[in-house]
């Protein structure tokens, strides 16, 4: 039985920039609904009722715009006063403050098990099913996977479904021993938080590789649905165009002309387009103004830029003490809407 749902939000978002320069990656919106959202409707289609938050950056955005509930779900918040990676953000959210194994070691066999969540990757797979099958197989360790044909930037496990047998962090597509990926929703039998020291750890890189080699049990569940890692600006954006059926995604209050023309792109809220605009392929933040006659092409806009001339493709421009920068896209890929 589960009994804690533990959702990790306290990474800043760095590869988001300048989208998250004033909004935690979290509050993101896809579809006009913050990422978080998203993630906490399937916990409560899965039945659950109570979820703790692990927040960090920007965490007071975070905690006012939920509060202590989400529809019928109870939030508790767990703050990261330094980094903790991972698997140490939920030891110590789940744990009391001042553990020792000797005072708690017991309780840890007895209790339920942990879902462990990432607060900005979109996910339709069925978590109660998930659940179940973590139940049912006797595993300490249940890993939500994916199989993808391009592995590239993602952990692999290899073994069956009810025996992980090794992990490989991030191999490259020629070396890969398998393509079955570790997409970060995890299910923890809770005495496993016994083998968590204090400090950063990662779940991946630290404590999965080394339950196998103390002989706890790891197994995954294959998940055939929509997921996505919401964590560069060309996913986000992909994202975006997918839950909207591949067009454009307009925010609340914007002032948007007859003469404008937007293709496959996100607009946030109070974004004012001037006459015979074009924004395509494009990201715009909050409170951005285009003046007449500029045209977006691939371009990223942070919050509260006024861009007055055409800038060039494939470019991002942020608010830097007053002044609009212009940066180049560091991804090799075109921004294109990819679904």
């Amino acid at each position: 039985m589960v009994t804690d749902v533990i959702i990790l939000a306290g990474g800043k978002g760095t590869r988001l920039a300048p989208l998250t320069d004033s909004l935690p990656k979290p509050l993101l919106p896809v579809g006009n609904i913050p990422t978080l959202s998203h993630i906490l409707r399937a916990v409560e289609k899965a039945g659950l009722r109570r979820a703790t938050i692990t927040v960090a950056y920007q965490k007071e955005a975070i905690i006012k715009r939920y509060g202590g509930i989400f529809r019928t779900v109870k939030l508790n918040y767990a703050t990261e006063e330094k980094p903790l990676g991972t698997a140490g953000a939920v030891k110590a959210a789940v744990l009391p403050a001042g553990y020792s194994t000797d005072q708690y070691g017991d309780r840890l066999t007895d209790e339920g098990d942990i879902l462990v969540l990432s607060g900005d990757a979109l996910f339709e797979g069925d978590l109660a099913r998930f659940i179940q099958s973590h139940e049912q197989s006797g595993a300490d360790v249940t890993i939500a996977a994916k199989y993808f044909n391009n592995v590239t930037g993602y952990g692999v496990m290899v073994g069956s479904s009810s025996r992980i047998e090794r992990f490989v962090e991030k191999p490259s597509p020629q070396e890969t021993p398998s393509h079955t990926v570790n997409i970060g929703i995890y299910l923890l039998s809770r005495r496993v938080l016994c083998e968590i020291p204090d400090g950063f750890y990662d779940f991946g890189k630290d404590l999965f590789p080394a339950l196998l080699k103390k002989g706890y049990r790891l197994g995954y569940t294959l998940f055939d649905d929509y997921w996505c890692d919401i964590g560069t600006l060309e996913s986000y954006l992909a994202a975006n165009l997918r839950a909207s059926d591949g067009k454009s995604v307009i925010g609340s209050h914007c002032i948007i002309p007859q003469s404008a023309h937007i293709e496959s792109s996100v607009l946030m809220n109070h974004v004012t387009l001037g006459e015979n605009t074009s924004v395509c392929h494009s990201i715009v933040s909050s409170t951005v103004t285009v003046k007449d006659g500029v045209t977006l092409f691939h371009n990223v806009v942070g919050e509260g830029c006024q861009i007055t001339q055409t800038p060039s493709p494939y470019t991002i421009l942020s608010m830097h003490e007053g002044v609009c920068k212009i940066t180049p896209i560091l991804s090799k890929e075109p921004l294109l809407a990819k679904t």
